[in-house]
């Protein structure tokens, strides 16, 4: 089996949204499993709205959080051409500051202050379509837990827990460059195909658009090549249409930011 194959196999690792920090090996069997871990540390800027129920609630609330490293496991199945991954985001915390918000007719306004839980994971197949190509089709789930407190004039107006899942199906592009024996470089792009939000406990559903792009270098040391040590930077983007009662609204919500892996292949 041609070692580009492997490596493009088992760097599908992630399913496309984490992709893992997996290469070539010196085996040259069928069947190959690669187990890596990633850390990256990324910036996380998000939106929400306060009012479940929108009902008297025009404004769409933009949030930005200090950067922080997460953890993301993965795993990679490879047979001859075929491979099956998964990664898991590892959940983490953040502290959002809102600010100051107005609403119609209301000069006073609200200070709203948040904190979040974040986590994914990631499952996909995929068929390698040329030594250098691969590409496959996946499901990606996002969950968000959030408390909200609701401040006017420095009294306690309110404060409100919910969760948010998107979910659904993407397609995923890989391509690589071997750059010598020892290094290669890596670019994925991964597509959402008719994503979308729920709420709890609220019941509105919103469309959403995913994308994720990455761009890496891994290196495979000659004395043990079944290691893998992988540095990269990775984008991803959900823009959400928010159904809101005077009209539609965009959210965005990217996480972006450089990562470091390890990974085994056995």
């Amino acid at each position: 089996m041609n070692k580009k194959l492997m490596l493009c196999a088992a760097l599908l690792t992630g399913a496309f949204s984490s992709f893992a920090e997996a290469g070539d090996t010196a085996k040259k069997s069928d069947f190959s499993l690669t187990v890596g871990l990633k850390g990256w540390y990324k910036d996380f800027a998000t939106s929400t709205t306060w009012q479940g129920d929108r009902a008297n609630n025009t404004n769409v609330l933009y949030a930005d959080s200090d950067a922080k490293l997460s953890a993301i496991p993965n795993l990679t199945l490879k047979w001859r051409d075929f491979f099956a991954t998964g990664s898991y985001f590892i959940p983490s915390d953040y502290d959002f500051n809102l600010g100051k918000n107005y609403f119609a007719n209301d000069p006073v306004g609200y200070d709203i202050k948040a904190k979040g839980k974040r986590s994914d994971y990631d499952l996909s197949l995929g068929y390698m379509i040329l030594p250098n190509v691969g590409a496959a089709l996946g499901y990606k789930q996002v969950k968000q837990d959030w408390h909200l407190s609701v401040s006017r004039a420095g009294a306690l107006v309110t404060e409100i827990d919910s969760k948010a899942t998107l979910s659904g199906p993407f397609a995923g592009l890989i391509l690589i460059a071997p750059l010598m024996d020892q290094f290669t470089l890596i670019g994925n792009l991964a597509y959402g195909l008719g994503m979308e939000w729920k709420y709890e406990p609220s019941t509105p559903k919103d469309k959403a658009s995913y994308i994720s792009t990455e761009l890496s270098a891994v290196y495979r040391p000659s004395a043990m090549p079944q290691l893998g040590l992988q540095m990269g930077y990775k984008y991803q983007s959900i823009d959400t249409n928010f159904k809101m009662i005077y009209g539609d609204a965009t959210g965005p919500d990217t996480t972006k930011g450089p990562f470091l892996g390890l990974s085994y292949t056995m």
